[in-house]
């Protein structure tokens, strides 16, 4: 028998579909469990409750979010504009890829909302929170170097987070546009007014290249 740990990847991809596809309250965990390959029953070996399951498919997307934040920003620590154009493009590239199942659910809906318990619930914005505050930051680092025109960060940070989060709504793999091309386009078109320097965009433009993301890890829990 595999352990829970091998076991967990499968659940959760199985849950963050059935949840995006159908619903929370539609998708049955008898569902999510022959998706994952096993029985009804043996599924509570592995999760708590469908609530707790839903808690953690948020909580390791936001994981998975935070860490190509993380990676892009040491990377490019020096460069707030280059962190900013990185950080959009490698997140709407793994968002359209769905590198992370629980991807499809960053568009958090009223649903989601209602079903958490009140502690997952306030821990979850908590972690929305400060994956949030990475743009805010790069944001303002831009400001005070002088890279970027002043602007309200907030209303900013909140325009790219929404672009990244109704991204899975619409792009479909087999259209006219690949996910290089669909975000390649977005940090253009979000990161490009915001520069004082216009012609740093053409060179922030030629660093990615389809195939360009980097690596991240997902964190597990056993």
């Amino acid at each position: 028998m595999r352990s829970r740990a091998q076991k967990r990847p499968e659940i959760l991809r199985a849950a963050a579909i059935a949840f995006a596809e159908v619903g929370y309250h539609a998708a049955t965990t008898a569902e999510i469990a022959a998706a994952a390959g096993m029985s009804p029953g043996n599924i509570y070996y592995h999760i708590q409750s469908k609530e707790q399951l839903l808690f953690d498919v948020l909580m390791d997307a936001m994981r998975f979010g935070l860490g190509i934040i993380q990676s892009v920003r040491k990377a490019h620590r020096r460069s707030p504009a280059r962190q900013l154009f990185h950080a959009i493009y490698q997140t709407m590239v793994a968002a359209c890829q769905r590198m992370h199942p629980g991807m499809l659910l960053f568009f958090f809906t009223r649903e989601h909302r209602t079903a958490l318990t009140p502690e997952h619930w306030r821990r979850y914005v908590a972690a929305r929170d400060r994956y949030e505050q990475q743009f805010r930051e790069m944001l303002r680092e831009g400001i005070a170097k002088g890279c970027f025109h002043d602007t309200d960060v907030v209303l900013e940070a909140r325009l790219i987070l929404g672009a990244i989060q109704w991204i899975h709504v619409w792009f479909r793999p087999e259209g006219a546009l690949t996910a290089h091309e669909v975000a390649l386009w977005h940090a253009k078109r979000l990161v490009g007014p915001l520069l004082r320097d216009q012609g740093l965009l053409s060179v922030l433009e030629s660093e990615v290249t389809p195939g360009t993301q980097t690596p991240v890890s997902l964190t597990q829990r056993g």
